[in-house]
């Protein structure tokens, strides 16, 4: 699978194909799942359910007839779309800043979890972590790419732990992010 971690685009990586060799399907899964979360997080394209369309926010009955509207009503229905377009604006800004810090960690040989410190201590630790493999070193056991989960949270700093050791002389690096609620 290319690596398009560079690129800006308006759409979600698909998915990899399944070739059947576990080596190779392990690889690009895990390319994608890099790829989907600076997709939806570090590009900020993911979807808050919080701020969807619901059908209570639109009633098609209270569009103007364009056979009955005039400059006033077209003005007005102009003025309405520039603010709900400046709403959608800052909220876009809002969801972008919400990711504070972020980084890579690396996880090497018997070793299970790694701490990673921040460049500068927060004001609390009320965030989320979210990570992903992101490369291999050698040939690690294949458990060792998923995220067992995130200790240790501080101002400082946290930890991450992945399901299974590496192996001595296999590594793996994660891509992490911190991110805050909206």
């Amino acid at each position: 699978m290319a690596d398009d971690s560079n690129s800006l685009s308006n759409t979600i990586p698909p998915p990899p194909r399944l070739t059947g060799e576990p080596t190779v399907d392990i690889a690009n899964q895990s390319q994608w799942n890099l790829s989907l979360f600076k997709a939806l997080v570090l590009q900020g394209q993911f979807v808050s359910t919080a701020n969807q369309f619901t059908a209570q926010d639109f009633d098609a009955s209270n569009l103007p007839d364009p056979a009955a509207s005039n400059i006033a009503t077209a003005q007005q229905a102009a003025n309405e779309a520039y603010i709900i377009a400046s709403a959608a604006l800052a909220l876009a800004r809002r969801n972008q800043a919400v990711i504070e810090e972020y980084g890579t960690v690396q996880i090497s040989g018997t070793d299970t979890s790694a701490a990673v410190t921040f460049s500068e201590e927060l004001d609390d630790a009320d965030f989320e972590i979210i990570a992903s493999a992101l490369s291999t070193a050698g040939t690690p056991a294949a458990d060792a790419l998923i995220v067992a989960g995130i200790t240790s949270k501080a101002t400082t700093g946290f930890t991450l732990n992945c399901h299974t050791a590496p192996g001595s002389g296999n590594s793996v690096t994660f891509a992490w992010a911190l991110r805050r609620a909206v």
